[in-house]
């Protein structure tokens, strides 16, 4: 209802003449249809080619999930630049102090390890038997009006065909070759849609606990170092663990807007000692200048989010 609304407005101001300039400090996440509608709402599409000629430049974006690149790119960019005027940060804000970032390493045990390759393994089997089967290079076991027989020797040939890139992972992490015949199970069944990604969550959420302790280890370190510090995660289990220590507070995703603003007004005001945080419930709309070091246990699928996240504690005015 906004958007329409907002959609009305620019054709009456269009009506009367007028101009319509769309001004935002946050960046987009980076799909191309945020931008396109952006384009809509200032009336801007018709002058960047219009609708479909966009939607063709990012067309490798809608199938594949890839950024443009060659020629689209160098064509979006050029048109984007006949409408839109873009200011880095370090343009309008000069003065803000420099960010700089150091990487900590945190081992693996070997059960983490061969937890992630089995993951990683049952991954590459789903991959391979969906683009098998999609591609017709296997008949579909799934297909209709065949007997039991037949559908048992075609899962058993995408068992096969999978085996080989999964294999020396498997072996590599400990695993059951088990995870091959379950990989076909569940993309030939109902988990078919977005199994793959499930595995890769599984994976980051796992890792993300298991650099719990050797993130307590750094803020007890920070801390006792005098430093006032944010630990932001994708994940909630650390930000929760951290808002049980004393002197913490959670910020994450089912507390309310009030209880948010007072917790950020409690840490700027030195109320509090830090604050855990999901990166998509505290990355926008805070500010947190009093924080000195900022920790990620983990990051966003969104490299945008992460860099806003960050920017809670590097703002006007401090």
């Amino acid at each position: 209802q906004r958007t329409r609304r907002v959609l009305d407005l620019g054709r009456e101001i269009a009506a009367r003449g007028g101009r319509r300039w769309l001004l935002s400090g946050t960046p987009l996440e980076g799909r191309p249809s945020e931008l396109e509608t952006v384009l809509s709402v200032a009336g801007l599409l018709p002058a960047v080619g219009g609708r479909e000629w966009w939607q063709e430049r990012h067309l490798d974006w809608t199938l594949w999930h890839r950024p443009p690149s060659g020629a689209d790119a160098a064509a979006i960019r050029a048109a984007l630049g006949r409408v839109a005027l873009r200011r880095t940060k370090s343009e309008v804000l000069p003065d803000l102090p420099r960010k700089d970032r150091i990487d900590v390493v945190v081992p693996l045990d070997g059960t983490t390890r061969a937890a992630v390759e089995a993951c990683v393994a049952r991954m590459l089997a789903l991959r391979a038997v969906r683009t098998a089967v999609d591609s017709g290079r296997l008949p579909d076991p799934r297909a209709s009006g065949i007997s039991a027989e037949t559908r048992a020797k075609r899962e058993a040939d995408l068992e096969d065909a999978v085996a080989t890139p999964a294999q020396a992972i498997l072996a590599a992490g400990g695993a059951a070759t088990s995870e091959v015949a379950e990989a076909v199970e569940d993309v030939l069944g109902t988990q078919r849609v977005g199994a793959e990604l499930a595995e890769l969550s599984r994976i980051r959420a796992l890792l993300a606990r298991v650099k719990l302790p050797a993130s307590f280890d750094l803020v007890d370190q920070l801390e006792e170092a005098g430093e006032r510090v944010l630990v932001f995660s994708a994940h909630r289990a650390a930000p929760v663990a951290f808002s049980e220590r004393p002197g913490w507070a959670l910020i994450a995703g089912g507390v309310s807007s009030t209880a948010r603003a007072k917790r950020v007004a409690a840490f700027q005001a030195g109320e509090l000692v830090g604050l855990g945080m999901t990166i998509r419930a505290a990355g926008v709309a805070a500010t947190l200048t009093r924080a000195t070091v900022e920790v990620f246990v983990d990051f966003d699928w969104t490299p945008a989010r992460n860099v806003q996240a960050e920017d809670r504690a590097v703002r006007i005015g401090q």
